[in-house]
């Protein structure tokens, strides 16, 4: 007559091979699990065998005695778990990956689709969307939302994210230092001839343009030939200490416009000698110059480096070159930082417009559209 008794181990081999080993090698094994009894110190497995051997009498087990694994088992149960881990890691990274971050309405999937085209960042549309979405209510209300609604509904929203900040003119007497810092043929100095003819030329107050680009080619050159064509003075500083000198001789003047070297990546020293030299004269407004058709990761990645500056403003260039502008507009409301003007090209001064949330807003959602024909 065959009979049935459970055994139990830190694993259901080292519990059949314990059951074999009393109860002989033709033990048949009949159901394994979890040890979910009241006896959980024998073992975190279970199973139940059958024979047709006489059971031995029971001997009480101490509770401090288990079925310890050998240190070839624990290694290898290790190895098997975090390869199980690190397996099901990937499954979710994979599955997160082709996720959406937010399930829309059917009156915003348009709009979904426009925005991220338009290169504004998925995070953001996702985050604009979703206040737009409790804003309206568009998952209770019986009405459905028109696109104009929803226009409206997102400007809103975009607009306070963004911020900005237009450069007044000239004309009150107070004294004003700007510089122009940013990456390599971002247009720093063309804007800054845009930027002299608005301040000195035509508020008519006394300014002086001032260089501090001894790296390039060339380039204090074509700085002073735009001075001489606007009627302004001009100075190079080729250090840092002749900076300080050159600001104080022309301490007078209400307008001092500078124009610094694009530091590349590989110009470490230029970079930090410079940074280093601003940051000893607070007085100097830094406005960060970009190209407004650098991607958005692009536009991040030169933040993390120019930051340094500590700019509080933002200048975006080449906005003609581009049909869509949600990639620098989503990196502005990214930062925080107001957007002072916006170059649309190479006239000096007409190619140069002081930022509004209105223009910001018509730049959107026109790229948006192109991006919808598209």
């Amino acid at each position: 007559m065959s009979s049935r008794r459970t055994y139990y181990g830190s694993s259901v081999e080292s519990a059949v091979a314990q059951a074999r080993q009393e109860l002989g090698e033709e033990t048949l094994l009949v159901e394994t699990g979890l040890n979910t009894g009241g006896n959980r110190h024998l073992g975190p497995y279970a199973v139940t065998v059958e024979t047709d051997a006489v059971f031995p009498e029971p001997v009480p087990e101490s509770p401090f005695t288990m079925d310890v694994p050998s240190p070839e088992q624990s290694i290898g149960g290790l190895k098997a778990l975090e390869s199980e881990v690190g397996r099901l890691s990937v499954l979710v990274r994979s599955l997160a990956a082709h996720l959406p971050t937010f399930s829309y309405v059917p009156e915003l999937q348009t709009a979904a689709a426009q925005l991220e085209a338009s290169g504004l960042p998925q995070a953001l549309v996702s985050e604009v969307l979703e206040r737009v979405e409790r804003r309206l209510n568009l998952r209770q209300s019986p009405v459905q939302a028109g696109d104009a609604q929803i226009r409206r509904g997102i400007a809103s929203e975009l607009e306070s994210m963004l911020a900005v900040s237009p450069d007044p003119r000239a004309s009150d007497g107070t004294r004003r230092l700007i510089a122009l810092v940013g990456p390599p043929g971002a247009g720093k100095t063309t804007t800054l001839a845009k930027l002299a003819m608005r301040y000195g030329v035509s508020s008519r107050a006394p300014s002086v343009i001032l260089s501090t680009d001894c790296y390039r080619v060339a380039a204090a050159d074509q700085m002073r030939a735009y001075a001489a064509i606007l009627g302004l003075p001009f100075v190079l500083a080729e250090t840092p200490g002749s900076l300080s000198r050159l600001l104080a001789e022309h301490r007078h003047k209400e307008v001092v416009l500078i124009d610094t070297p694009g530091c590349g990546p590989n110009d470490q020293e230029c970079f930090e000698e410079w940074s280093l030299a601003f940051a000893a004269h607070p007085e100097i407004e830094i406005q960060l110059v970009l190209p407004a058709i650098a991607r958005y990761e692009d536009l991040m990645h030169a933040w993390r480096r120019w930051s340094q500056f500590h700019p509080v403003k933002l200048v975006f260039t080449h906005i003609d070159a581009t049909r869509f502008h949600g990639g620098w507009l989503g990196f502005a409301a990214s930062t925080g930082v107001p957007v002072s003007s916006l170059s649309f090209g190479q006239r000096v001064p007409e190619d140069l417009e002081m930022a509004s949330k209105p223009l910001l807003m018509q730049m959107l959602f026109g790229g948006a559209a192109r991006a919808a024909s598209a």
